[in-house]
């Protein structure tokens, strides 16, 4: 006969749903590493991380996000192809082209570079501590945006991965893709 276990552990439930950080169009500055990384969230502080060395800005333009099952923030995001010594600002992020990137099994392979487009959750203090900053806003092209990356808006996308994740380490290569931000998101009136 089954027995209840004689330590039990409280487990915590989230009873509100994440907040949002960030709107369709927001793009979007963190500090990176040399390598390209961004600031590691799960360290307490960025400085505990003992490979993390700022070395200027990246960025990155939201293209969708939501709630899956009312509860997980999650956000669909391209990081761009813009790497600066400062905040950029947002007409570059709007004039850049977004990253892409391959790993080293792909190059030998002879296989395409990927869009770094990512889907996944980020919670307000994952924003925080990657220290990520809205530098402004562009217009969506919702159309668009659904057409080539619909997975991200159906009921069976899961976010439970973190976006942190996507954006903190990456062993392979990265380059400007031909593809431009403008085809997804561009400048109110422009």
């Amino acid at each position: 006969m089954a027995q209840p276990h004689p330590r039990p552990f409280k487990r915590k439930v989230q009873s509100k749903p994440d907040a949002l950080v960030f709107d369709a169009g927001d793009c979007v500055t963190f500090p990176v590493s040399k390598s390209g990384g961004t600031i590691n969230p799960y360290f307490a502080k960025a400085e505990d991380d003992r490979l993390w060395t700022p070395d200027g800005f990246g960025a990155m333009a939201v293209l969708g996000r939501g709630h899956r099952h009312g509860i997980f923030a999650w956000y669909a995001v391209a990081r761009l192809s813009l790497r600066s010594g400062q905040k950029p600002p947002l007409a570059k992020c709007a004039a850049a082209m977004i990253e892409a990137e391959s790993s080293l099994v792909d190059d030998r392979m002879g296989e395409k570079p990927r869009l770094a487009v990512f889907g996944g959750r980020l919670t307000p203090l994952v924003a925080r501590k990657m220290r990520c900053e809205v530098v402004g806003r562009l217009e969506p092209n919702h159309a668009v945006i659904r057409e080539d990356f619909g997975v991200f808006f159906t009921p069976t996308f899961v976010s439970g991965v973190c976006l942190a994740n996507e954006l903190t380490g990456y062993v392979g290569t990265r380059r400007p893709s031909t593809v431009p931000l403008t085809r997804y998101l561009t400048l109110k009136g422009g």
